[in-house]
């Protein structure tokens, strides 16, 4: 069998207004998340990691300072999935994609390690499952990213298209995969 590759993409085109700034520039343990969570790709073995940016982007790429694989989602507005379709643009359609929304608690490298071993044809898609709750990042298929590629960018939601694929749900011991960060409460350490 040949070998996987991966590539990573971190959504983070939201508003953040709950959390009362772009998420991406949220700061845990003195650090910003969005490089965080590049890191934690990087870490785990993606080649290469495109970070989708939308809301107050030039506020975000300053924030952000010389970050490599910032792609820009003028159309964030007509929701996640338009990201989601924008960062699977960017990256090689020949590879896995490890698919993780910015706002979600920094998991363990372990964590993506084992989601990304689980990722084998003719699966389209891994996702974790902790306490009964399915939560991200979410391993997707060069075949399902292809078919992602071609629908209109405001037509759907991943769970939507997640419902209709072969999926396989690892169950993990890391909490931080059923998180979400949306008030400045929920990110302290």
């Amino acid at each position: 069998m040949a070998e996987i590759i991966f590539d990573g993409i971190i959504l983070a085109a939201g508003e953040g207004r709950r959390m009362g700034l772009p998420k991406a520039l949220l700061e845990i343990g003195g650090a910003r998340l969005a490089l965080l969570q590049r890191n934690l790709l990087m870490d785990a073995g993606c080649g290469s990691v495109a970070t989708v940016i939308g809301s107050e982007a030039r506020r975000v790429r300053d924030g952000l300072g010389d970050f490599p694989g910032i792609v820009e989602n003028p159309d964030f507005k007509d929701g996640q999935f338009s990201s989601l379709v924008k960062g699977l643009l960017s990256i090689n359609p020949e590879r896995w994609a490890v698919v993780l929304p910015v706002d979600v608690f920094p998991v363990q490298v372990q964590t993506v390690k084992f989601l990304m071993e689980k990722a084998s044809p003719p699966l389209d898609a891994v996702s974790p499952v902790f306490d009964g709750r399915s939560g991200h990042p979410v391993i997707l298929s060069p075949k399902l990213c292809a078919l992602i590629r071609a629908m209109p960018p405001a037509s759907s939601r991943l769970d939507l298209v997640l419902r209709s694929c072969r999926r396989a749900f690892a169950g993990v011991y890391d909490k931080a995969v059923a998180s979400n960060l949306n008030r400045p409460e929920d990110a302290r350490c």
